[in-house]
């Protein structure tokens, strides 16, 4: 498995760090004998990690070298407090164009992404454009944890892709693909069923799914117990030991896995267990002798993700009792309870709406606390729900009015949410230092692309932008 580079600054000037970013076509080897053209971040494929520090002041300078006239720009996703400004979808860059973000790092450790966020973000994220960011903080730096990168802390991006017959890449090709990607072949970092040699020890796995559409039930194929101990938008209050987690699109977790009692030549497989699915989520359809079949490797079925082989001495550290308490927002202070329902019966749509940026669909006051209710009206299909700008407490789950349990990352900070069908998820959200136009929408990529997208204005009374920015949301 490749360890994706750490991306070293360039400079600095008056205290602000400096980055260059760009994003470029390349050519990448899949499958034996076979190539085609790839998209990365400074690179033929992915990106390289950022690593960044509260309280940090930075200057991202992204560049857009994909040649035949495609748009792009870059979601720095689960950034909290950030100015719409400096955020990829209000910032379109035009083939050859060039955008900076400039921004102060204002909240705690975390491991977020960014990625593409215009009209085709499913195809461009198909074709590699998606890569970590690291945020660490005074908390983080006392933690008895792993931290060596690409020692004894990995970056783990897990993605599913299909192909043509040749090699190539396929993207939207079977008639049961019209509103969602899912691939037949299962990559890490890039690289099908890959290997990681890892330390006998405790190590740390930094998991996210980039999936267009697909989710996973992560578990060790031979039912070890790990402990979870960060989700989406920092660390949990203490680990949670689990034999299982569950990811959907967007979604992150980091892991603590203990490899010290192995043998020191152990080989041990990280899987997708099997879990339930409902019928418009299943698939995707391979041909089998000409014939369309369910894929061995579709959603709910159980399969290979990567090996770890256990292959040099490493640190018998223990587990945390605790980690970091989030800083979540009271309940009490929520004056505004607002709800969104998610439809794919027919177009996607958020509360019947598909998005149309010169529209706003929610005025919220700076430094407001709400609650939002998103439901699930589709009884067939579960979707992610993300929303830019902050990170949120999961207050509860219920279907049909009954409660069902939180998922054990849950118990710490959130900017993106399953949703089941016919269920609902109320999340508590301070939007505190945020000022601009910021979006929400379903994370299954291709969703989001056809307009399943909503966008939400934060400033005083009485400032509404004139003109919201135009780009090129929704198709």
């Amino acid at each position: 498995m490749p360890i994706l580079p750490i991306l070293k600054p360039t400079g600095t000037t008056e205290g602000v760090t400096i980055y260059e970013l760009a994003a470029r076509k390349g050519t990448t080897s899949f499958l034996p004998g076979t190539s085609d053209e790839t998209y990365g971040y400074n690179g033929k494929l992915l990106g390289p990690t950022i690593r960044l520090r509260r309280g940090e002041e930075v200057e991202i300078r992204i560049h857009n070298e994909l040649d035949g006239g495609q748009v792009t720009n870059v979601h720095w996703h689960g950034m909290r407090r950030i100015a719409a400004s400096a955020d990829g979808p209000n910032n379109d860059i035009p083939p050859g164009g060039n955008f900076t973000s400039r921004f102060t790092v204002n909240q705690p450790a975390a491991t977020l992404w960014y990625h593409p966020h215009w009209a085709n973000t499913g195809f461009q994220i198909y074709k590699g454009l998606a890569a970590f960011l690291y945020i660490e903080d005074e908390h983080s730096d006392t933690l008895a944890l792993p931290r060596e990168y690409g020692v004894n802390d990995f970056p783990v991006i897990v993605q599913d892709k299909s192909f043509y017959p040749d090699g190539r890449l396929a993207y939207m090709t079977h008639p049961d693909e019209e509103d969602r990607m899912l691939g037949d072949h299962i990559f890490v970092n890039g690289v099908f069923n890959p290997y990681l040699e890892v330390p006998r020890g405790m190590v740390r796995l930094r998991l996210l799914n980039v999936s267009n559409a697909r989710r996973y039930d992560f578990a060790f194929e031979d039912g070890r117990t790990f402990h979870l101990i960060a989700s989406d938008g920092g660390f949990l209050p203490a680990p949670a030991a689990v034999t299982s987690v569950s990811l959907g699109g967007a979604e992150r977790v980091e892991l603590l896995v203990d490899f010290s009692r192995d043998a020191p030549d152990a080989r041990v497989k990280l899987v997708s267990r099997a879990f339930e699915t409902w019928p418009n989520e299943r698939g995707p359809i391979v041909l089998v002798d000409g014939r369309p079949e369910l894929s061995p490797n579709a959603v709910g079925n159980p399969f290979a993700v990567m090996e770890l082989r256990v292959a040099r001495p490493g640190s018998s550290a223990g587990i945390p009792r605790q980690l970091v308490e989030p800083d979540w927002p009271r309940e009490s202070a929520a004056r505004v309870t607002r709800t969104f329902r998610l439809n794919d019966t027919g177009k996607p749509t958020i509360n019947g709406l598909r998005l149309d940026m010169k529209r706003i669909d929610a005025d919220v006051k700076p430094g407001a606390t709400e609650i939002w209710a998103v439901i699930n009206e589709d009884e067939n299909f579960p979707h992610t729900f993300h929303v830019h700008g902050i990170q949120a407490r999961v207050m509860d789950r219920t279907i049909g009015g009954m409660p069902v349990p939180l998922f054990p990352m849950e118990a710490g900070p959130k900017d993106t949410v399953l949703v089941r069908p016919g269920e609902t998820v109320r999340l508590l959200g301070h939007f505190d230092e945020l000022t601009g136009l910021y979006m929400f929408h379903c994370h299954v990529l291709e969703h989001e692309d056809l307009g399943m997208m909503g966008t939400f204005l934060v400033a005083p009374p009485g400032q509404r932008p004139a003109d919201p920015p135009a780009h090129g949301h929704g198709r």
